[in-house]
């Protein structure tokens, strides 16, 4: 890996250009896209310790894509104070940046339970495809001013690079479609999220183990993630 001064994967961020190139989206890919938009992120941002997606359907949010557990946590903060800076750069379009959580004056109560948890510095930038925000990559650090000005700029390319491949489905699909892609995508995500529940249960593992777990079942069986969670939710229901 090879760092900037202004603390970039250069490697990672080459590669992760040319993933969204040759990206198509279809009905089964937009959860892997959000997904990897995640994981790109977290590996090309440095200081970056947790990432996430919000998307909004329905006039609703809901965190699309995680890299932790404890990230959609800090989302959801957001959600239930309907205040906060993901939900301000979505609805704002525009880039919203905290260097110190705990002495910032915007968005008080998010910021009060953000800080209990250990978050320092939140970096939320619009996510944009079609002509309405749909809502916007989050980027959390337990690290007092962690984003500068170019890591800022760089973890807006990724969000408008993953933005295009939602803006060239509109193209052929139609937002009434990418609409229902949504849907699948977030649907997906909650039964993967059970079927991590019910593992962590039945092995006594925690969330990344359980997700290793599926991930392994998938690739055994060369199935989709999705269908193996809903097998494994299936098993679980009397």
């Amino acid at each position: 890996m090879t760092m900037t001064d202004d603390g970039i994967a250069t490697e990672e961020l080459v590669e992760s250009l040319n993933r969204f190139a040759t990206v198509l989206l279809s009905e089964e890919t937009l959860s892997s896209v959000l997904s990897l938009v995640v994981h790109l992120t977290e590996q090309t941002i440095a200081g970056a310790d947790g990432v996430s997606v919000t998307m909004i359907l329905d006039g609703r949010y809901s965190t699309a894509a995680q890299s932790h557990d404890w990230v959609e946590r800090i989302d959801k903060l957001q959600y239930d104070a309907k205040d906060g800076p993901c939900l301000s750069a979505a609805e704002e379009k525009r880039i919203f940046r905290i260097d110190d959580v705990p002495t910032e004056d915007r968005w008080a109560e998010f910021c009060r339970e953000a800080t209990d948890a250990g978050v320092k510095s939140v970096l939320s930038i619009p996510f944009i495809p079609l002509n309405e925000p749909i809502g916007s990559l989050n980027i959390y650090s337990f690290s007092r001013a962690a984003f500068d000005d170019v890591r800022e700029q760089v973890a807006n390319l990724l969000a408008q690079q993953a933005a295009i491949v939602l803006a060239n489905s509109q193209a052929f699909a139609g937002a009434s479609e990418l609409n229902g892609q949504l849907r699948e995508a977030l649907a997906s995500r909650d039964v993967i999220g059970q079927a991590k529940g019910i593992i962590m249960e039945r092995e006594r593992v925690n969330a990344d183990a359980a997700f290793d777990i599926l991930k392994s079942l998938s690739q055994r069986s060369n199935r989709k993630l999705r269908d193996v969670a809903q097998e494994v939710v299936k098993s679980a229901t009397p």
